[in-house]
């Protein structure tokens, strides 16, 4: 129970997405649950559109109260804001009508990452999908004779189409981007597909199984309108790749583009094997194609890209660097690279110091975190240059201005896309999807890249006719910069800012002071229902056990095997799932654990996208490792006894030695259900209290101080009767699937893991 507050932050922030208040930061508050509490409504009776309408407002409203990243509602007072348009949308007469008012309240606050994103934007894309991969199966049965009509989307299963999936690693290898409403291919796989049916960079690709791309812009930016014209220019085109030139294995890709001449042409292409595997950024996301290259220039100067900051990059990038980093000058290539899970920001910036870079800080609602890149044993010592455009955003920015203000790299290219604010989406009841920042990011030089972005030290624009002409001004400008020994002279980390102007941040590029908070109102208390635990009262008990809390102990005990059962578990492993809530989204990993008396004991989170996070104590050590490389050694607050999933049950098999006095202190009601308290203290005066269930006789909540931990769903395990179900406080449910007694555990569990960032050859 004590190992969860540091994993989930560390989770958090592998998945790109900022914890509002870390677990080991929060304040104790009393949990609560001596009897139910229900959900109280008094809202007056509405026609179902319109309480459908006002529950999305409701919602919109809610969230940004409780789980917007400012506090400070950028001056605004948020209750004022609800007085003001509640009116305007219990008066809407239409779901467009509702997301437009939404769209002008929260534009008040004056941040990106904040959108409500109608259904018709996506209705718009799905329909595109769908007409490329209907044109494909006629392409695929006539490709002489294919009808321009469009599909008809009542013809039955055989035009039923499938979405295409964005994991299949078969394509025709082009990178695009937009050069004003065109998309142009910026770079092609070397021996690709692409490469080998005549397409060149410069070329525009026109139509896809012959849909225009620029119709599907422009019925896309129809309803993109309202947000963010400029946002959805920078990620249309790695979904053009993703969902309509990549496709399944054996399959034919008609692409209609324009030459070097001018000239409208067709090419019908048949999809490869792409070099790179997809990978999962965010869980139940589907996954995305990852793109990584390096290689030597010149003799001097070695060149990496990779289109995301993602798990399997940190792997690549390591053994790039192994083989480049006796070069005097290092090409990192961001342009089009969209981001992805801030863990790999540290393990990649640290092969490129001998010391350490300071990453900035993540600003949270409540408090804030510094973000270290500690040296790694293999690193590049010589000079970087960062190449970037329109389309680098978000963790591609931090690592970018990071090299930059710590005086490791210069940049080239054009303006980013300046969005750096981890954000989360949750759907409403019309079918739009809410998009809000959870925190904010401050470099280490006190700019906020948010709505800013990364002017470059040298700015040089895509260049279509260069392109053409087989030429990269922006990667000559790198080479022309590395070799000119003067440019790197005045390359020095940046002062970092005062205490003074480190505030929420405006999101214009420069931090400015905390803004003194709006005038906050009272609020109505909101009924809900929390989560069954026993409220603990401050009191005294006599010592000793009475009757009645030693009967519920025993009962207990008696019911789950004996106390001589549990007594002899001197080793176990479990595995299931845990459901976190991190920054108001919901996510579900896998979960382990072991434990090895007297003094072992681990937890391990897998994460699809970024694989194992592990916390370790054992007889030496209390550490914490994850697969993307992030390693802290934390102090020995607790024993491995203290956090063991099953702690509770074997403490009360030495009930009267840890706990000096506990007393009955009656039944309550607990979920429907009959619960047994007693309470008392530990040891060290810790107040505690149990409740039991007392028609089963099972333990089904234990409170210490201000933790609390439920179990349920007990399930036999050899002739003992164990818990399958347990709820960690506010943090986590653990859901098990099994669990093993005194079986061998491979002692490799307790063991730090080498990468290849520890080895420096």
């Amino acid at each position: 129970m004590y190992l969860i507050g540091r994993s989930l932050l560390i989770v958090g922030l592998i998945l790109g997405v900022f914890a509002s208040v870390p677990a080991q930061k929060r304040k104790p508050r009393k949990v609560i649950v001596r009897g139910n509490i229900a959900t109280v409504s008094t809202a007056p009776a509405m026609p179902p559109d319109v309480q459908r309408r006002y529950g999305a407002f409701m919602q919109v409203w809610l969230t940004i109260r409780d789980k917007y990243f400012d506090p400070t509602f950028s001056s605004l007072n948020w209750d004022d804001i609800r007085t003001e348009y509640e009116p305007k949308v219990k008066a809407a007469r239409s779901d467009a009508e509702l997301h437009d008012i939404l769209g002008v309240m929260i534009g008040r606050l004056n941040r990106s990452h904040l959108a409500i994103i109608p259904p018709e934007v996506y209705q718009a894309i799905e329909a595109v999908k769908k007409e490329v991969k209907a044109k494909e199966r006629q392409y695929a049965k006539s490709p002489l004779e294919v009808d321009d009509a469009a599909p008809d989307a009542d013809a039955g299963d055989e035009n039923e189409i499938e979405p295409a999936d964005p994991s299949a690693q078969f394509g025709i290898g082009v990178d695009l981007s937009l050069i004003g409403d065109r998309f142009v291919i910026t770079r092609l796989d070397p021996n690709s597909a692409a490469e080998y049916s005549g397409l060149k960079r410069g070329y525009i690709i026109d139509k896809v199984n012959g849909v225009s791309l620029t119709d599907m812009l422009g019925r896309i930016q129809i309803y993109y309108a309202a947000i963010s014209k400029t946002h959805v220019k920078q990620y249309i085109p790695a979904e053009v790749v993703a969902w309509m030139l990549n496709g399944a294995r054996d399959t034919y890709v008609n692409v209609g583009y324009i030459d070097e001449n001018e000239q409208a042409k067709e090419v019908r292409i048949r999809r490869e094997p792409l070099k790179d595997k997809g990978v999962v950024i965010i869980p139940n996301f589907p996954q995305y194609p990852l793109s990584f290259e390096s290689r030597s220039l010149n003799d001097s100067v070695g060149y990496i890209r990779f289109n995301m900051f993602a798990m399997p990059v940190n792997e690549k990038f390591c053994n790039a660097i192994g083989e480049l980093k006796s070069k005097d000058g290092l090409i990192i290539d961001l342009r089009g690279n969209s981001g992805g899970v801030l863990a790999s920001l540290p393990i990649l910036a640290g092969m490129l110091t001998t010391t350490s870079i300071d990453l900035g800080t993540a600003v949270y609602r409540n408090t804030s975190e510094p973000l270290q890149a500690p040296s790694k044993a293999k690193n590049f010592r010589g000079k970087i240059v960062v190449l970037v455009n329109d389309s680098t955003a978000s963790a591609a920015e931090m690592f970018a201005m990071a090299l930059r203000e710590n005086g490791r790299a210069l940049i080239i290219g054009e303006h980013t896309a300046g969005e750096a604010l981890p954000s989360v989406t949750v759907k409403l009841a019309t079918g739009a999807v809410f998009q809000y920042p959870i925190a904010n990011y401050r470099s280490s030089g006190g700019k906020y890249i948010e709505g800013s972005g990364i002017e470059p030290d040298v700015r040089i624009s895509l260049d279509r006719k260069a392109l053409l002409d087989g030429k990269d001004l922006q990667l000559d400008a790198a080479l022309k910069m590395l070799a000119d020994k003067s440019a790197f002279l005045n390359l020095k980390p940046v002062e970092k800012p005062g205490a003074e102007s480190r505030g929420i941040g405006t999101g214009s590029g420069d931090a400015a002071p905390l803004p003194p908070p709006p005038v906050a109102k009272a609020k109505p208390d909101v009924l809900t229902r929390l989560p069954a635990a026993v409220e603990v009262v401050k009191r005294t008990f006599p010592p000793g056990h009475d009757e009645a809390s030693r009967k519920y102990i025993n009962d207990f005990l008696t019911a789950i095997g004996g106390k001589e059962g549990i007594k002899a578990i001197s080793k176990y492993s479990v595995t299931g799932k845990i459901d976190v809530d991190l920054g108001g989204g919901s996510n579900t990993f896998v979960f382990k654990a072991f434990r090895d008396k007297p003094d072992k004991y681990a937890e391990i989170t897998s994460v699809s996208s970024v694989g194992e996070v592990r916390e370790v104590y054992d007889e030496k050590q209390h550490y914490l490792q994850t697969d993307a490389g992030l390693e802290r050694d934390l102090p020995r607050i607790f024993t491995a006894a203290d956090a063991d999933l099953l702690t509770p049950i074997f403490e009360l098999t030495a009930a009267d030695e840890l706990f000096p006095s506990l007393s009955f202190t009656g039944t309550f009601d607990r979920d429907g259900r009959k619960a047994a308290v007693i309470e008392g203290k530990t040891k060290d005066g810790t107040d505690v209290a149990f409740a039991f269930d007392v028609e089963t006789k099972m333990l089904v909540n234990l409170t210490r101080s201000y933790r609390s931990t439920s179990f349920g769903d007990y399930r036999k395990v050899g002739d003992l009767f164990l818990p399958f179900l347990i709820e960690r406080g506010y943090a986590a449910k653990v859901r098990l699937d099994t669990i093993s007694v005194n079986q061998t555990i491979d002692p490799a569990i307790f063991t730090k893991k080498v990468s290849c960032f520890d080895r420096p050859d």
